[in-house]
């Protein structure tokens, strides 16, 4: 689907797929055997993205859909679930865990595609500091950073590019 942008298959596994109905309701397309979780594109969502992660982060990301579902937005979900972390409602991870996105664009309402792709990498490296790590903690468009430094949400943003999107998948999205 992702001609040229990334592609997990080196992983010699498959990750589960889930997609999100119309309700916001995921469920599974596929069931996974290796360490990934993926999320298809939200079709309720006029963004085009598509995220997989390490399953140890589940805990986190559910939690974070759940607060979305309750009308949670920006800062106010980050400090809820930084409290539940602190808590130990939440489990982090005890080391590095990776999250790949892809797709942050509009679909263009005259194709039915999005616009364009764009990658983002990001890393959890739970409570690290850029003392620690070598990595800015300031924000960039071009190099990696180092966000949320001494949180248990602390992780590397690594930007990717943006691309024009050019599908090779006859499914178009209505």
């Amino acid at each position: 689907f992702f001609e040229g942008y990334g592609d997990h298959r080196d992983l010699h596994s498959f990750p589960p797929r889930r997609s999100s109905d119309l309700n916001g309701d995921l469920s599974v397309l596929r069931a996974g055997t290796n360490h990934l979780i993926c999320l298809a594109d939200n079709p309720r969502d006029r963004r085009f993205q598509v995220t997989c992660y390490q399953e140890s982060l589940e805990p986190f990301m559910a939690r974070g859909r759940e607060l979305r579902a309750q009308g949670k937005r920006g800062r106010e979900r980050q400090r809820i679930r930084s409290a539940e972390i602190d808590a130990g409602l939440i489990e982090m991870p005890s080391r590095a865990s990776a999250i790949s996105l892809y797709g942050i664009g509009e679909i263009d309402s005259r194709t039915g595609w999005p616009d364009s792709v764009t990658t983002l990498q990001v890393l959890y490296l739970p409570y690290a500091t850029a003392e620690e790590t070598g990595f800015s903690d300031r924000p960039s468009r071009t190099s990696a950073y180092l966000m949320d430094a001494g949180t248990a949400r602390a992780h590397l943003m690594i930007p990717g590019d943006r691309r024009k999107f050019r599908p090779h998948d006859p499914i178009r999205r209505r």
